[in-house]
Formats: structure tokens, C-alpha cells, sequence
């Protein structure tokens, strides 16, 4: 999340507030027992409605438009869909691409350079 300089007052304060409540549970400083478990209570303002179609909605939400300006420079640069584990992540993903028309291209890399005759000197 960035502060964006024409924040009003009470955007600031809200955004801050926001920040700070992220922080504490970060830290696990709201109650909660001698296990460190807590509930949350997460406000209303801060839930997407589930609908329906709740992947729809909450891609919808996040990328108003995503298929007529998924083309545009920084498209994905200021919002992101965060998800607890890898199995949600790759779900999100998979949809996001069903949604965009045309054929997909894999790619492919590698995360270790490879080793030459030269390198094992």
C-alpha cells in the first residue's frame, strides 16, 4: 500500500489507523490466548461481498476492466490479489487467464546458471 500525497486529512488518518491495525496483527498484539491464536474481526468496509461467482467479483474488484486494459503499460503495478497459499494463488491465476482472450505462451527459465567444463576448474 502507498500514501499517496493528495490524501484528505481523513484519508490519511483512516490509512494510518489501517496500518497500524495491520501491524498489531502482524505483531500479535490484539488479544488473543496463551497459544497465540486470536480472532479477527475484519470490518465490514474492509470485506468483499461473496456472490455468486466470488472470484469474478473480487478480480472485477481489483481490475475494473482487466480485459479492455490488461494491454496497458503498469496494468498490474498498483493493485494485487494477495492469497494464503499457492494452491489459491494458482487458482487466481488460472482464472485471471481464462478471462483473456487468445492463446497462451508458455516461457520458459531457469534459476540456477548452468555449469560449463570451465566453471568446474
Amino acid at each position: 500500500m502507498r500514501l499517496k500525497g493528495d490524501l484528505t486529512n481523513k484519508s490519511e488518518s483512516d490509512l494510518k489507523e489501517f496500518a497500524d491495525w495491520i501491524l498489531k496483527i502482524g505483531d500479535g498484539l490484539l488479544d488473543g490466548d496463551e497459544n497465540g491464536e486470536a480472532e479477527i474481526k475484519v470490518p465490514d468496509e474492509l470485506c468483499v461481498v461473496q456472490g455468486e461467482k466470488p472470484l469474478l467479483e473480487l478480480v472485477e474488484f481489483v481490475y475494473p476492466n482487466i480485459v479492455d486494459d490488461i494491454g496497458k503499460n503498469n496494468f498490474f503495478q498498483d493493485e494485487a490479489i494477495l492469497a494464503p497459499t499457492l494452491e489459491v494463488v494458482k487458482e487466481v491465476n488460472d482464472f485471471v487467464l481464462s478471462m483473456i482472450p487468445g492463446e497462451s505462451q508458455d516461457y520458459l527459465s531457469c534459476d540456477t546458471p548452468c555449469k560449463s567444463d570451465e566453471d568446474q576448474e
